[in-house]
């Protein structure tokens, strides 16, 4: 894979500190749209890495018009030395093609590694500062197409280098998705994890879906002694304590939409951000929990995002806690293919910067 000290001179726009710089679409003008951001992390060199899990590319765009668009599948942005770019595994460099189709060439970033047809879904991420400081990112494996019908199988985590390219990936022991008895819903894992140093603990949260009215989150934990994931045996929260058994976990009461955030709160505790409920919310909110098992407390609506065209739909709501001590929260704008292509400023990710929501 192309390493980011081939990128190509003039492609990318300046990296602005200042939100409003950073919501603008100029940087977007180019080959690519990441979009549908499932994951967002912040490296100790203040390097963005956004998995995405929809890219449409093309030539060159006349005006805001994409002639030609076409559509892969987990790509990943970054912000870094002062620019933005994507990458994707076709091993000949950035921009080189403009991908083909959802499964065709180029690959996407997470390598292919299930049968033909299947796809992988990029979750939560996180840095291990404690063992190797690289980027270790969960993405669900899925066997099926989402033109017809998929079912998710695997959870598989990757270990990400500083250039970008991917150390090694495995399997999560005990942590495929598994369908809970007691809701009758599939429970997939790994879609925000977090590193509690003070208790020795991995957290890796998970959701179960309830048909329009969003996710359910539940939680479980591994300990951080050998720092990677996969040689741990993970225990599910029931509520009152930690069980070996997947079917005894029990949902922490957020109710988040595709995506979320887990990160720590300046004063002390854990914030969790993401659209509210259903899969398209125009509403952005906020749980605060003192430990990540609960009890979690609804902080309420923090963001409103606008309508910006007819037929608007917004996803997401994952966050950091920048520099200067603010909440910065990226959802993603989308509209049909039709209007995509007619006006590529109605996708992609969005920014704002609001207040970090007070404590309970």
């Amino acid at each position: 894979m192309t390493s980011l000290h081939q990128l190509y001179p003039g492609t990318f726009a300046p990296y602005p500190s200042d939100v409003s710089e950073l919501d603008t679409s100029e940087w977007r003008w180019t080959q690519w749209l990441g979009a549908d951001s499932t994951a967002m992390v912040r490296r100790p060199d203040g390097t963005i890495l956004i998995f995405c899990g929809d890219t449409f590319t093309t030539s060159v765009p006349s005006g805001y018009a994409f002639d030609g668009a076409s559509f892969t599948n987990n790509s990943l942005l970054y912000a870094i030395g002062g620019r933005f770019g994507v990458e994707y595994a076709n091993g000949t460099g950035l921009f080189d093609s403009p991908g083909t189709n959802l499964f065709g060439s180029p690959n996407p970033y997470l390598p292919g590694i299930l049968s033909p047809g299947g796809f992988r879904w990029g979750q939560g991420a996180f840095v291990d500062i404690g063992t190797d400081g690289r980027v270790h990112l969960m993405a669900t494996e899925y066997e099926g197409s989402i033109f017809t019908s998929y079912t998710a199988v695997n959870l598989r985590e990757y270990v990400i280098n500083q250039d970008l390219t991917i150390q090694s990936s495995a399997l999560v022991p005990g942590l495929a998705p598994q369908t809970l008895t007691s809701v009758s819903a599939l429970v997939t894992w790994g879609h925000a994890v977090i590193v509690d140093y003070s208790t020795n603990y991995t957290y890796i949260f998970g959701t179960y879906q309830v048909p329009l009215d969003g996710n359910r989150v539940v939680v479980c934990r591994r300990s951080i002694a050998f720092g990677s994931l996969p040689g741990n045996v993970p225990y599910f929260w029931t509520g009152s304590t930690w069980s070996a058994d997947m079917q005894n976990v029990v949902a922490l009461g957020p109710t988040p939409g595709n995506s979320l955030s887990v990160i720590q709160h300046p004063a002390g505790g854990w914030l969790m951000t993401s659209c509210r409920k259903g899969l398209f919310s125009n509403k952005i909110a906020a749980w605060y929990s003192i430990t990540p098992n609960g009890t979690w407390t609804d902080l309420g609506d923090i963001y409103t995002i606008p309508s910006e065209f007819t037929g608007q739909y917004n996803y997401g709501g994952l966050s950091y806690i920048t520099d200067n001590n603010k909440l910065r929260l990226m959802y993603n704008l989308n509209g049909t293919t039709a209007q995509i292509r007619a006006d590529y400023r109605r996708y992609g990710i969005r920014w704002v910067e609001v207040e970090i929501p007070k404590k309970p």
